[in-house]
């Protein structure tokens, strides 16, 4: 089993350096980390997680609950890019990430289930957020991230803009002459919300009538009932 002492010796560095290098520490020369990984890959090292957790009180492990209604899964067209990249920083970090999702309608213990697994972090990318036991991990010690839904300035989220995407999307079909239009959304939730205000808004503001038979619900990215809903319209 390689070491840093064995990789210290090979590149003729300082088991410290080594251990910094490996982490992309600033202290040290992008050259030096470079050289240093690089020898490492090619010795065949691989990290000691249980030592290292063992070491450090973490499991550089990150939780990462994703509900989706429609089925997908980690194919999902919208989610599967987020996940990509969300995976790609956390491995750069050299973090591994763990999927959890609740499989049925029963209450779940969302924070227990995080904390039995002392993960170092959660992100919450899609859920109802005013699930109990989702609501119950947020506001407890560890630290969370929420995609697309706002709790209060204490807690870290990250969100889209609705309002632009919104905005350019009416407008670009009002100027294209259309004067009667439907809106065909996802499930109720904070983003649909804000979407459908902005719609009205802007709607309005161009004397667009928008009665509430011009709005149907289906399922974010799911053709099955977004067919249906233009059915309806």
């Amino acid at each position: 089993m390689v070491t840093l002492k064995d990789i210290a010796r090979e590149c003729k560095v300082s088991f410290s350096t080594v251990s910094k290098a490996l982490k992309g520490s600033s202290e040290i020369s992008a050259e030096t980390i470079k050289t240093i990984q690089e020898k490492a890959a090619q010795m065949g090292y691989h990290p000691n997680l249980a030592a290292r957790t063992l070491r450090t009180n973490r499991t550089f492990d990150i939780g990462v609950v994703f509900e989706d209604k429609t089925g997908a899964g980690l194919q999902h067209q919208y989610f599967a890019k987020i996940l990509s990249g969300f995976q790609k920083v956390a491995q750069e970090k050299n973090y591994d990430i763990t999927f959890t999702s609740q499989s049925n309608d029963k209450p779940f213990d969302y924070y227990n289930h995080m904390k039995g697994r002392n993960f170092d972090g959660v992100a919450i990318l899609s859920a109802d957020f005013d699930k109990p036991g989702i609501q119950t991990l947020v506001q407890s010690e560890i630290p969370t991230v929420t995609l697309d839904y706002f709790y209060d300035n204490n807690h870290t989220s990250i969100m889209s803009d609705n309002k632009k995407g919104m905005t350019e999307l009416v407008n670009f079909i009002i100027e294209n002459g259309h004067k009667k239009i439907a809106m065909i959304h996802g499930e109720n939730t904070l983003v649909t919300q804000e979407r459908i205000n902005v719609f009205k808004s802007i709607c309005k503001n161009n004397g667009i009538e928008t009665p509430d038979e011009y709005f149907a619900e289906a399922l974010y990215h799911e053709p099955i009932t977004s067919g249906e809903a233009t059915n309806v319209l």
